[in-house]
């Protein structure tokens, strides 16, 4: 019986949202170079935080983000649920307030493509003229 309760307290601490973390992605001063784990280190593009993060990670993307390319662009989430990519105010840390003002744009004929799970708000995809947004 002890075994079986030390065995559930750990899968308990093991499972993946205990290892759940904050990203912050903002394009006004952030750098792709930065860790993106507070608004001051935050990342410069949503592709610069989805390279460093993990299932039910939160990556909070700054009210004021307007990310432009002028080439097709893949956003590649997890592939399994869980992660969550929220548009909100970046005047405290964590956000208390969500927004839905953040835009992520190709230029040109440059499609957008998003590939795998998460629940995104407040974000406006665009594809450049005659590409389309997948």
């Amino acid at each position: 019986m002890k075994r079986l309760i030390l065995f559930s307290v750990c899968l308990m601490v093991l499972t993946p949202s205990a290892f759940a973390r904050d990203l912050y992605v903002r394009s006004t001063d952030g750098s792709d170079a930065d860790d993106g784990l507070t608004w001051a280190n935050a990342k410069a593009t949503l592709a610069g935080a989805l390279a460093i993060d993990s299932i039910s990670d939160t990556i909070w993307v700054s009210d004021n983000h307007a990310e432009t390319q002028a080439s097709g662009m893949t956003l590649t989430l997890p592939t399994s649920p869980g992660e969550r990519i929220l548009c909100a105010n970046d005047a405290a840390e964590p956000p208390t307030a969500l927004a839905t003002s953040c835009t992520v744009t190709t230029t040109g004929g440059s499609n957008l493509g998003l590939q795998g799970f998460g629940y995104i708000y407040g974000i406006t995809f665009s594809a450049g003229s005659g590409a389309s947004v997948a």
